[in-house]
């Protein structure tokens, strides 16, 4: 019977959660393809939120000279990096400058006169580095609703600096996808990075062309695609799209700004800015890395989106314990993070990284302390050490009272997959890690919702949380709803709460919603021992559980007590009064599709109501049949079975009927 206390504690955690949901799960359209999509046109020049129509591919042809058609002719500059040359009246089509730090410092005039200047390159750039400008584009913005996985309408620049690759044969079509024109920066000569952007120069749009071999032969430590400088003040609307950065850092250690992407300033504070539609491949070290300053206002909002990143960092065998390798780590006052619809493979087959735990290895997302408004929707995560990982505390960075929560962090819809067999020790799905004793360094609210997480070699967890504060109770609630969990735990549990490997905090988190989760292919240890479907070293108060399929050999702990099962587990923490143990029938797990078939009677329609989320891992609404469905699939109502009329590629099958 469950005590009165418990009951109004479960009441007020279900009322905080249905508070919250809106928040975490708004309303989407079906999913959009996930990463880097060739296209040889990605331009919005009439700026009406539709991109690569015709006329918003006249842009760096040699002849157009209004190519965003509002009736103001631009500032076109044309730069030739093999047969150009740096005069005071280079520039032209049929006179092209050589470099362009030199065509952006010293022809491009600014906005003053009202035109942004349009920077037009071709050739082999040998010599760039540190690239940046004294000025930005015509101050402007233009508004594009959110849409896909996006959470938030974007501001983008509407007249601003741009530097494309030159369409020298006026068909339309834009390097590196034509191959018929020839665009690159080239950092093989040793050189450190290719930009550097400071407060004003802001208003700022890149695209079409590639960057490559940038901080490969060189022992310095800052080196990558971009960087943003020290000089203060705002630097806002960057919209950076349709670029390859090939072999950046490729095959350097672990150093903390050795990144494609640097976000560490002294005082300058990036928003708004995108990274859309980009091709990474062999990026050795960070992506990106960074921190905002301990006081408003904020860095961000920022965007990734339809980026595919392989990576290829220095092997254990030549680096030890610095070889590794981690897509995101950003802290302090940063808000507003969108990860979207992009494949972030840790390519362990080409190099090998650190095996053990620590900070390398490879992370895909770490969330740090005061960094705030994440959400990491539709991505694909491949062999990453820990997948996504959330702190709320770290010594010396951010600390009080400067400090605050980490909070409003979603994961969301993503399909993670481990097969690298070599992790050892702190290979997580999913962690969520301690505060400090002061005011602010703490996790707040975290939403693990709708994913599929598998992994052919095991984990040690794949959700792994022991939040918590050393002198203060956390308000916030850490929910896990409708997710499949699928695969071996070779040794914590597949849910653990708390610290199974030393003490835990003197104030651990207590609100935890733990509901319509699928839990599957375990695996019983040589000497007969179960898995773990949960693991709970104390009793948290506001435990809200229910709707789970769990795993049928697997077992239960509770308040670091003994092994139990399912019904000692009921009776223990007085949750999971409908939740089962089975295990559901599903389109293909050997081949990582966790999709429902429509023949299961095991998580089809047995999910709790309400639902805790409002769509699936597809952006399909739940409760399409006659209830909600368990797991991160929602089987759909549609005619064909196999929903082949609705949503994206995603659903598509190449077998036939």
């Amino acid at each position: 019977m469950m005590s009165p206390l418990l009951s109004t504690l479960r009441l007020s955690a279900l009322a905080g959660l249905l508070l919250l949901a809106p928040l975490a799960l708004e309303a989407q359209d079906p999913r959009p393809p996930r990463g880097y999509q060739a296209r040889a046109c990605g331009f919005d020049m009439d700026r009406d939120g539709v991109w690569s129509e015709p006329e918003d591919c006249q842009v760096c042809d040699g002849v157009t000279l209004d190519p965003d058609h509002d009736g103001q002719n631009e500032d076109l500059i044309y730069i030739d990096c093999d047969a150009g040359a740096d005069v005071a009246v280079c520039g032209g089509a049929g006179s092209p400058c050589r470099t362009l730090d030199y065509a952006w410092n010293q022809r491009a005039d600014g906005p003053a006169d009202g035109a942004e200047d349009i920077l037009c390159f071709r050739g082999v750039c040998r010599t760039e580095s540190f690239v940046g400008s004294t000025h930005g584009g015509v101050p402007g913005i233009y508004r594009v609703p959110a849409s896909g996985s996006q959470v938030r309408d974007w501001e983008y620049p509407s007249n601003p600096t741009m530097l494309v690759g030159w369409d020298s044969d006026r068909d339309g079509a834009y390097p590196p996808v034509d191959t018929d024109d020839v665009a690159v920066v080239d950092g093989r000569n040793g050189l450190e990075r290719a930009f550097k952007f400071d407060h004003p120069s802001d208003y700022l749009e890149m695209a079409h062309f590639t960057v490559q071999d940038y901080g490969r032969f060189t022992t310095a430590g800052d080196t990558g695609f971009i960087g943003f400088g020290t000089h203060g003040g705002i630097l806002s609307h960057l919209f950076i799209h349709d670029l390859d950065l090939l072999r950046i850092n490729m095959d350097r250690a672990t150093t903390s700004s050795t990144s494609a992407i640097n976000i560490f300033t002294s005082h300058t504070r990036p928003q708004w800015v995108q990274f859309a539609n980009l091709q990474v491949l062999d990026n050795g070290q960070w992506f990106t890395r960074g921190q905002g300053r301990e006081e408003a206002p904020d860095f961000g909002p920022f965007r990734f989106t339809n980026i595919t990143r392989t990576s290829h960092s220095c092997d254990f065998a030549v680096c030890g314990s610095s070889a590794g390798t981690s897509s995101f780590k950003l802290w302090g006052y940063l808000t507003g993070v969108e990860i979207l619809d992009s494949v972030w493979d840790a390519n362990v087959g080409a190099w090998q990284p650190k095996p053990e735990g620590g900070p390398s290895g490879a992370t895909f997302a770490n969330v740090a302390q005061c960094s705030q408004d994440w959400m990491v929707r539709n991505n694909e995560v491949i062999d990453h050490k820990i997948a996504f990982k959330v702190e709320g505390h770290a010594n010396g960075i951010c600390n009080a009272p400067a400090a605050r929560p980490t909070d409003e962090i979603h994961f969301d819809g993503n399909l993670v997959r481990n097969t690298y067999e070599p992790w050892r020790y702190g290979d997580h799905g999913i962690r969520i890690q301690d505060g400090g004793s002061g005011a602010g360094e703490v996790v707040g609210n975290v939403y693990i919702t709708n994913n599929f997480m598998a992994s052919t070699t095991g984990w040690e967890a794949t959700v792994w949380s022991d939040a918590g504060h050393e002198t203060t109770p956390p308000t916030g609630t850490i929910v896990i709803a409708n997710n499949t969990f699928y695969g071996n735990v070779n040794r914590h549990g597949a849910i653990v709460i708390g610290n199974p490997e030393g003490s835990d905090l003197p104030f651990p988190h207590q609100r935890y919603v733990l509901q319509n989760n699928i839990f599957g292919a375990f695996i019983a240890t040589n000497n007969g021992e179960r898995d773990l479907n949960v693991r709970a070293t104390y009793a948290p108060s506001a435990l809200v559980a229910d709707g789970n399929v769990y795993d049928p050999t697997g077992q239960f702990i509770w308040n670091d007590g003994g092994r139990m099962e399912l019904a000692g587990w009921r009776a223990a923490t007085g949750e999971d009064a409908a939740s089962q143990r089975c295990d559901p029938l599903m389109r293909n797990p050997g081949a990582g599709d966790f999709h429902l078939l429509p023949g299961d009677t095991c998580a089809l329609d047995r999910g709790i109501q309400p639902s805790p989320v409002a769509f699936d891992i597809d952006g399909q609404p739940r409760g399409q049949l006659a209830g909600v469905d368990v797991g991160a699939d929602e089987l759909s109502a549609d005619v064909f079975s196999d929903n082949f009329e609705t949503g994206t590629t995603n659903r598509w099958s190449f077998v036939l009927p």
